[in-house]
């Protein structure tokens, strides 16, 4: 059955945030005032408003890049007033044309090797108060120029007005030709009067409109295709489009409403892939739509939040575009010193050949007439190329290996045995389908590569640069609403690359590979050059599905026939209850990412980031609890705003600063040596190692929970790093890239085998990074509902895998992941709110906590394996609202008092313990229900290197019963007693039917020496009455009073 509607294309175009170092910045264009677009861009140069007096302009080639000052760019001085507007001509690429009040429209000749030369002046007259313009769309040498009162039209080549539009109310604000050059639109009179010309037939308009209601500085108004584009205001000072049939003007196709603000929004658009492109002006917001022939005539594609204000916005010409890279469209965004080239991509699944669909036949360089030929009546066409020039032949990269049949696997349990497998029957709809395994490239290689379709990553030693990795996003075009995975057989790995990566075959791929043979670090011997590691999309099989972590059984308690968690009844002790609280806290940093989850807390400190461009890092220590004193703050300074910040889990002074510079501090914090009376000034301390990122900002840092100095980094172009941290320096090991947006959170599963992430493309990966044949474990698209924030975290012996994110309605909610079939296991909404959840699991009791930025409460669920998988506890609530809360690990927990977690609470001028209890009776005896042996985190089991190099160990598990303190004694049900014979009558076996069951006897083990001395000397401390229950010396009521 056929569709009943094509899906576009383009509607998964998303721009790409572009590196500092492929922007051009340090320009003098300062706080602009024009009422132009700003810039304007072709083939060859781009042209922008720069500060200072009269109307000057910068000009400098379209492929320039990096750091540009006043003395590095081509400056025109184009005119004594304010330039109003100024465009290239769109068939000669080395002509610019500008207008100013001074009345005379300028055509400027640019070379790239010397100034610009003024190559012709049309003078149009005394006290026309020129405003704005725009080239012919199809012939050369005409353009149109906007007044206070008329429209001209100019040959520029001729140097002569050629014709005039009257209508104008009051100064025209923006004109626009059509496609196919024949009709002249213009909005004017602040963007309420709309007029339209046959240029060459009448100097009146063919027809006139209201546009917008309100009033506004300026005003846009375009051609779209057969369809007409105006951007104003509302009467309420709102951002207003509205969309027309350039064939039917009565009423508007589609008004929209945007931000109430006093900059107009700038519309481009782009006739070969339909997009409208509209930048806010005086904002930080790009939209992304596209334009339909059906209802919504306006649709969404994507709205970009960019760092710096919009002070001016062009799109570049197509044939500028980079067509092998699914590069549709390039932005210019003009800011206050740089500008900042955004290409648009379409996520493809590969991008080895060129994709013909998205690039059809654009319009080229030379005009379909002249001038002269068009005021004659001539209406050609510019003829349109291929896009494809230049990106065939020998030039091209290979064709990718035509993978081997994809297998469907079928979603649900385990195969059955053949005896008892049921007959076969039609598969679902909802059916998983397979998919290709993703290819990871590497940036400008060249060296000849193994065929096949296995993912790449590379290895690095210590003292190695690693090589950018990028993997090649793909998407289909008609996504299908399944889940897709791939399992595939992958040839023997050629002798070249035999020593570094292992290809599995069918019968050896469950099999445990040695260390040797799946490390990501290279041993001395190896190759230093042309040696990769593979790495898979796989899917696994039932056979590796079993859990790294042996399953602990968490007992639960029993409540009028329902599961209830042992922990239901949690204390929570706060503040001066909990008996620490640091007072008189000022400038504490309200305003931290949304990937961070704020204040961290060691086994010692307590790290409090600080408001400020400085990047101030408060260190408290935890055993002095104080009012603050007033004045500066002492802090660690890392000149940089702050992005994220971790503590080491195995040295308690190490912490790492994540800063959106791309740098990362490591700190080591001193403590108070022998004799010395004063805390050493923390604001004299230096990082101990810088490690550099290359200028992406950092997200997340996560130290890895069994390998000391290892760290996994977060990066905001979407991949993940792995370094290592010793004492004698750092050094990147790997970078993994799967993701097309920036991440949003990442978490290492508690044996430290898998690394989960999740970012802004709504993607959910799951990585064995120490693994080199299946990395890429688990790839779930649309595992999180919206963009605007997410946490990911490992629970229940790493079996599930917990995403706290937002619906699309505001909602925060809780969604349950199996790992090793990546189905949804539950999904749970807890309330709406602006900040998201962040999530910390306690893996001993399996108590999920969770908050968010300006919460007053903290709700807890014991997580379980099976329904209902959330138990929820009693929650914690106070006040005011806090800013973060800091876990530190179990060590520290006063087990005797049923302790099972401690965290600081941070608020804007407090930091207060919290301490999370068990209400028991028996105190004096070590809890075994409630702990069991812990997960110990605070010591490390390996080497980062060793790690790297394939080493296998177990997390380390120790009881936390405290030395001669005896262990609660553990009730074990016995088996249930087997019924009596059947009764021979038929009433006596029916009333044994109906007889209640008797309940299974408990049965207490017999108390061991160890348990009988106590006993005994508690007995001892005991004063033993004579018997007799003091109830039983009250008196009583007589019996009359009771008749009465």
């Amino acid at each position: 059955m056929a569709w009943r509607f094509q899906p576009s294309k383009f509607k998964n175009t998303t721009p790409k945030v572009p590196k500092k170092e492929e922007t051009i910045f340090d320009l003098p264009i300062g706080t602009l005032s024009c009422t132009n677009n700003g810039i304007q861009s072709n083939q060859a140069f781009l042209a922008f408003c720069i500060e200072g007096e009269g109307g000057k302009l910068g000009v400098l080639p379209s492929d320039a890049r990096g750091r540009r000052v006043r003395t590095e760019i081509d400056v025109v001085c184009a005119h004594g007033d304010q330039v109003d507007d100024f465009a290239f001509l769109p068939f000669e690429e080395n002509k610019l044309v500008t207008c100013s009040r001074d009345d005379k429209v300028k055509v400027w000749t640019l070379s790239a090797s010397s100034p610009a030369v003024l190559s012709g002046e049309v003078d149009i007259g005394s006290g026309r108060l020129l405003s704005a313009l725009a080239p012919h769309s199809t012939a050369s040498d005409i353009v149109a120029v906007a007044s206070t009162s008329s429209v001209f039209i100019v040959d520029v080549a001729r140097g002569e007005t050629v014709g005039e539009c009257s209508g104008v109310r009051e100064k025209a604000l923006s004109v626009s030709w059509s496609e196919d050059g024949k009709m002249l639109a213009a909005s004017a009179d602040k963007g309420r009067q709309g007029l339209f010309w046959d240029a060459r037939a009448s100097s009146s308009p063919v027809y006139e409109m209201e546009l917008h209601s309100g009033m506004g500085r300026e005003a846009r108004c375009i051609y779209a295709g057969d369809k007409f584009v105006s951007s104003a205001f509302t009467n309420k000072r709102v951002q207003e489009v509205r969309v027309w049939d350039a064939r039917k003007w009565e009423t508007p196709l589609m008004v929209k409403e945007y931000t109430a603000t006093t900059g107009v929004l700038i519309p481009q658009f782009d006739p070969d892939t339909k997009l409208l492109f509209l930048a806010g002006k005086g904002t930080n917001k790009i939209f992304l739509q596209e334009l339909q022939q059906k209802q919504p005539v306006i649709s969404d594609v994507y709205e970009m939040t960019v760092a710096d204000q919009v002070l001016g916005f062009s799109l570049a010409p197509k044939r500028t575009v980079k067509p092998m890279d699914g590069e549709v469209a390039r932005m210019y965004q003009l800011t206050k010193n740089s500008i900042v080239p955004i290409p648009c991509i379409v996520p493809r699944r590969s991008y080895r050949e060129l994709h013909v669909d998205l690039f059809p036949d654009t319009r080229g360089p030379i005009a379909g007439c002249s001038g002269k030929a068009w005021l004659e009546g001539s209406d050609e066409m510019p003829e349109r190329v291929s896009m494809t020039a230049g990106h065939g032949g020998p030039e091209c990269p290979p064709p990718e290996p035509t993978p081997p049949p994809a297998l469907r696997l079928a979603t649900g349990a385990a195969p059955a045995p053949a005896a008892a497998r049921p007959a076969p029957v039609a598969a679902p709809r909802a059916s998983v389908e397979v998919e290709e395994p993703k290819e990871l490239v590497y940036s400008g290689e060249k060296s000849t590569r193994t065929t096949t379709s296995a993912t790449t990553i590379t290895t690095v030693e210590p003292e190695q640069e690693a090589p950018k990795l990028r993997l090649t996003k793909q998407l289909s075009d008609e996504k299908a609403d399944s889940t897709s995975l791939q399992k595939e057989n992958v040839p023997a790995a050629t002798p070249a690359v035999s020593s570094t990566s292992v290809a599995p075959t069918p019968t050896a791929s469950a099999a445990a590979p040695t260390p040797s043979s799946r490390s990501l670090a290279r041993a001395p011997s190896m190759p230093t050059t042309g040696t990769e590691v593979k790495l898979r999309v796989l899917a696994r099989s039932d056979n590796d599905a079993t859990p790294r972590l042996n399953q602990r059984v968490r007992p639960k308690s029993c409540v009028v026939g329902q599961v209830q968690s042992k922990y239901r009844h949690v204390e929570t002790l706060a503040g001066v209850k909990a008996g620490a609280v640091f007072s008189n806290l000022r400038n504490v940093n309200t305003r931290l990412p949304t990937e961070c989850n704020g204040a961290v807390a060691s086994s010692k400190y307590v790290a409090v980031p600080l408001a400020g461009p400085a990047g101030v890092i408060m260190i408290l220590d935890v055993d002095a609890p104080q009012k603050m004193p007033d004045g500066v703050v002492d802090g660690i300074y890392n000149k940089a705003g702050v992005t994220d910040l971790a503590w080491s889990p195995f040295d308690s002074s190490l912490l790492v600063v994540g800063t959106d510079q791309g740098l990362i501090n490591v700190w080591r914090i001193a403590e108070k040596g022998e004799g010395e009376e004063e805390q050493p000034k923390r604001a004299e301390l230096q990082p101990e190692q810088q490690l550099r990122l290359g200028g992406e900002k950092i997200v997340n840092v996560r130290w890895h929970p069994l390998a000391e100095g290892l760290l996994a980094v977060a990066l905001s172009d979407g991949a993940v790093e792995l370094w290592t941290i010793s004492s004698s320096g750092s050094s990147r090991r790997a970078r993994l890239h799967s993701h097309s947006s920036p991440v949003l959170s990442i978490a290492w599963s508690n044996d430290g085998s898998r690394l989960a992430t999740v970012a802004k493309d709504l993607e959910l990966h799951v990585w064995s990074p120490q693994t080199s044949t299946e990395a890429l474990e688990l790839r779930l698209e649309g595992a999180i509902e919206s963009a605007r924030g997410a946490r990911v975290i490992f629970a229940c012996d790493d079996s599930m895998i917990i995403v706290a994110g937002f619906t699309k309605s505001s909602g925060r909610q809780l969604l349950l992941y199996c790992t090793s079939s990546s189905a949804l296991l539950f999904r749970h909404q807890l309330d709406n709110a602006v900040q998201p959840l962040v999530p910390y699991y306690d893996f001993d009791s399996s108590v999920l906590f969770l908050t968010g930025k300006g919460d007053q409460s903290i709700q807890m669920f014991e997580v379980c394996r099976e329904a209902p998988f959330l138990l929820e506890l009693s929650r914690f609530q106070g006040q005011p609202g806090h800013q973060s809360i800091a876990f530190h690990n179990k060590s520290i927990c006063k087990v005797m008092e049923v302790e099972f977690a401690r965290a600081w609470r941070l608020t804007e001028k407090t930091l207060e313990m919290l301490r999370f209890r068990v209400p028991r009776v028996k105190k004096d005896v070590f809890q075994s229900d409630l702990f069991p042996d812990a997960l110990v985190t605070w010591e490390s089991r390996m080497s980062a290197d060793e790690w790297l190099a394939g080493a296998k160990t177990a997390p380390l598990f120790r009881s936390l019963r405290p030395a001669g303190v005896a262990a609660l004694a553990i009730v074990a049900p016995s088996p249930a007693p087997k019924l009596a014979a059947a009764r021979t009558t038929t009433s006596e076996t029916t009333t044994t039917k109906n007889e209640p069951l008797t309940p299974a006897p408990i049965v207490i083990p017999a108390a061991t020496p160890k348990e009988k001395e106590v006993m005994a000397a508690w007995s001892t401390k005991i004063e033993v009455g004579d018997g007799q229950l003091e109830q039983d010396r009250m008196e009583g009521v007589p019996e009359e009073e009771w008749k009465e």
